[in-house]
């Protein structure tokens, strides 16, 4: 191979552990610390969330306002809880 070659090949190796290691990155899900005071009332909109309680368990919400409102939560992420 000639050196235009191998700088192509090491430049597609590069882009391609790069673009891998942002598919990683937007995977992780944000987790949002439940502020207080606690919200008394919260719109119906279904938009899951899965919350983290004070003894470690997680339980699905149908909103992060929701999941706010039990005091038993410490915070939660976007999206349903894995089963």
């Amino acid at each position: 191979m000639d050196k235009l070659s191998i700088i192509f090949v090491l430049l597609l190796t590069i882009l391609a552990v790069v673009a891998m290691a942002e598919g990683k990155e937007s995977e992780e899900k944000e987790f949002t610390v439940c502020k207080e005071p606690r919200p008394q009332m919260c719109t119906r909109e279904y938009r899951p969330a899965c919350a983290k309680l004070e003894d470690g368990s997680m339980k699905t919400y149908s909103n992060g306002c929701t999941a706010c409102t039990d005091s038993e939560v410490v915070g939660y992420y976007q999206g349903a809880c894995e089963e």
